[in-house]
């Protein structure tokens, strides 16, 4: 459903069982005319989900798929989901994923009650542009200091929220006027705020931005916004990651926690 209504170019669902009762309880797109004529999951929920959006080709697939099928007719996709699927067969989809040039992106989830499982590989390298899918943060500046590396305070000690690694730019400076324009990689933030960084403790108030010495004194104002930068990450195969797993842990700050593997 909800890739249907982002807008890709096509979808292909492939199922090679027949609805079930139980189906109705956690498919929405199975009705009890389907159940009860045993019509095949995929092509009984292919009408519904091809209505969401007329620019989208959705097409079924029906055909057995187990460990003797010929998965060549994979090259034709960019990423193939899976579910609901034995552990061999996804390892073998997924080395086949991997194969390809470029990679085909493969993604492995079930859901087990209140329990749920996420496994995704992108390839050796995938470039992610924006890494949050969020507005660029905007802080507003009350003093930056002449020092290695320089301080920079937030106006009213308002949270910024940037992260160590993340770029920031800067404008409308009085004073260390020569920062207008210019671009700064964040070398400490609040999450290190317990820690002496380069010898200035920072705060959710303050970063450090590099040696700020020998420039002329601010004086006030000034703006730091955000530079989004591509971000390469790299991935393993679901057959090594079984044996030495990476976990990573979503942000406990936030309600929506996960854990998957990469």
């Amino acid at each position: 459903k909800n890739i249907v209504l982002a807008g890709i170019k096509a979808l292909t669902i492939h199922d090679s069982q027949q609805c079930q009762p139980w189906d109705l309880g956690t498919n929405f797109f199975v009705h009890e005319d389907s159940v009860q004529n045993h019509r095949n999951r995929a092509e009984a929920v292919l009408p519904h989900v091809a209505e969401l959006n007329p620019y989208v080709q959705v097409m079924s697939s029906t055909i057995p798929l187990n460990e003797t099928t010929d998965l060549s007719f994979l090259r034709l996709y960019q990423c193939v989901i899976v579910t609901e699927m034995k552990l061999s067969l996804q390892k073998k989809i997924n080395d086949f994923c991997r194969t390809r040039r470029p990679p085909i992106k493969f993604i492995s989830a079930d859901v087990y009650g209140i329990w749920a499982r996420l496994f995704c590989d992108f390839g050796e390298e995938f470039e992610v542009l924006d890494t949050t899918g969020e507005e660029p943060k905007e802080v507003f500046i009350s003093n930056i200091t002449q020092s290695n590396p320089g301080i920079v305070t937030c106006l009213d000690n308002n949270p910024h929220k940037l992260e160590t690694g993340q770029c920031v730019t800067f404008r409308e400076i009085n004073g260390m006027s020569c920062l207008n324009g210019s671009m700064h990689q964040i070398t400490g933030t609040e999450r290190e705020s317990r820690l002496l960084t380069l010898g200035a403790m920072v705060s959710p108030h303050s970063f450090s931005i590099g040696d700020t010495t020998d420039m002329e004194p601010y004086l006030h104002g000034g703006i730091a916004l955000q530079v989004k930068t591509p971000k390469t990450f790299h991935f393993e195969s679901l057959g090594k990651q079984l044996i030495n797993p990476t976990c990573l842990v979503a942000d406990f700050s936030k309600p929506e926690v996960i854990f998957f593997l990469r």
